[in-house]
């Protein structure tokens, strides 16, 4: 019996060695490895919830110029849309966050703050980006337009001009989403992961 009570007495070697605060101190240090990874999963997350939704509408818009919207792959493509639609905002302003402290993190903690020299500067980043795809969205915008404009002024419901300016406003959609969806969503998405690493500013010619 007393040598039952001496071996319970006896600390463990992992307790030796490793007291409360050093478990405490390293699963602090394990967090803070962990969280970058982790805010980096979900940004893309985000990102990939932008593209799913400008891909759904990709496919809705071929089927439409198509004429067969009742297929399968158009219901399923509407789907898709109705749910990243419903996440559209929240993704933007999640990964917008995100982007904030993944861009912060490198910087001293002097010159923090709601806009840190590093964080203007990969905002205007991303900006140069997103700019040159806008404009090139702007010409389908006008067809979208111009054909809900033609179907407006028809007063035959069914007549020809109608159905022209349906499939004027579906070709402006799909080239519009097209862009969203191979251009400007990838584009912009791959020069957010690039300004959350450290040093992109080296070979950058954005001046800090």
């Amino acid at each position: 019996m007393a040598a039952a009570s001496a071996y319970r007495m006896v600390p463990s070697p992992l307790a030796l060695a490793l007291p409360p605060r050093s478990i405490a101190a390293s699963l602090v240090r394990a967090g803070r490895r962990l969280a970058p990874a982790a805010a980096d999963a979900v940004m893309c997350l985000c990102i990939a919830n932008v593209w799913l939704f400008f891909a759904g509408l990709v496919a809705v818009g071929i089927g439409r110029v198509a004429g067969n919207e009742d297929c399968l792959m158009v219901e399923a493509a509407s789907k898709v849309v109705s749910f990243c639609d419903f996440y559209l905002l929240h993704a933007f302003f999640i990964g917008m966050q995100l982007l904030g402290k993944r861009v912060d993190r490198y910087e001293p903690d002097e010159e923090k703050g709601p806009m840190s020299r590093r964080l203007t500067a990969a905002l205007n980043e991303l900006y140069c980006k997103l700019m040159p795809g806008v404009y090139a969205c702007v010409p389908f915008l006008v067809l979208m337009v111009a054909g809900e404009v033609l179907r407006a002024c028809t007063t035959v419901e069914g007549s020809r001009e109608e159905a022209l300016g349906s499939v004027i406003f579906a070709v402006g959609a799909l080239g519009k989403n097209v862009l969203g969806c191979f251009i400007i969503t990838p584009t912009v998405g791959l020069k957010m992961w690039r300004v959350t690493r450290p040093g992109w500013q080296r070979s950058s010619t954005i001046e800090s």
